[in-house]
């Protein structure tokens, strides 16, 4: 589906059904699809060039299933990044890609929820059980985001504020865990499996061959 962006005029595409906003590319306005509350960032910074492998337009083959990247969140940390990418197959069925220093998670939101003992519990080696993982996770990092760059289609991720922290769990088997805690009544959770990039099957990258 294609819109104009409010600003320049430039045409966006849209593949998602669901995402809220496009990041118009040209003159980087954040457009909202179906217009109905106010958007307090009007702009996106641009986006750093950090060289990141993947790109708007990455394909990854993951259980049997061809996604796209179409979106991208770039999370200046106070003491790293974390580039968070949207893939999409077919209009709805969304991927999440966390990459972090050469690391990657490939997870799915997550409607589980962290109690008040685990939210109070938030610290380095702390160990937390989720309920859709039969691993208990421990928390390798504990982080807050200063700045969030946006690229593409996105979705309603604090965009109101910027000021928010991310938890970093794994375990030994694979396991991974991305969480985001936006206020003491607010967080969100992405569970899936972390790597490097040769373990993920990612084609399309910014990957120079030889």
């Amino acid at each position: 589906m294609e819109y104009t962006c409010k600003r320049c005029n430039q045409t966006l595409q849209a593949y998602a059904l669901n995402t809220r906003y496009i990041v118009c590319k040209s003159c980087h306005k954040i457009n909202e699809r179906n217009p109905s509350n106010e958007v307090y960032i009007d702009f996106a910074n641009p986006m750093p060039n950090d060289l990141s492998l993947l790109q708007i337009g990455t394909e990854l083959n993951h259980e049997k299933k061809k996604y796209v990247a179409i979106g991208r969140y770039r999370h200046h940390l106070k003491n790293s990044y974390l580039n968070h990418w949207l893939f999409l197959n077919g209009e709805t069925d969304e991927l999440h890609i966390f990459e972090q220093l050469g690391n990657y998670v490939v997870a799915k939101k997550s409607e589980t929820k962290l109690n008040a003992q685990q939210l109070n519990n938030l610290r380095s080696g702390a160990k937390i059980n989720l309920n859709t993982i039969t691993e208990p996770l421990y928390i390798e990092s504990v982080d807050k985001n200063c700045m969030t760059h946006y690229l593409g289609e996105i979705e309603e991720l604090n965009l109101t504020s910027s000021n928010f922290f991310y938890i970093n769990l794994s375990n030994n088997f694979g396991d991974a865990a991305i969480v985001f805690i936006y206020n003491d009544k607010n967080h969100q959770i992405f569970t899936g499996k972390y790597g490097s990039f040769k373990d993920f099957q990612f084609s399309k990258t910014n990957l120079i061959t030889i």
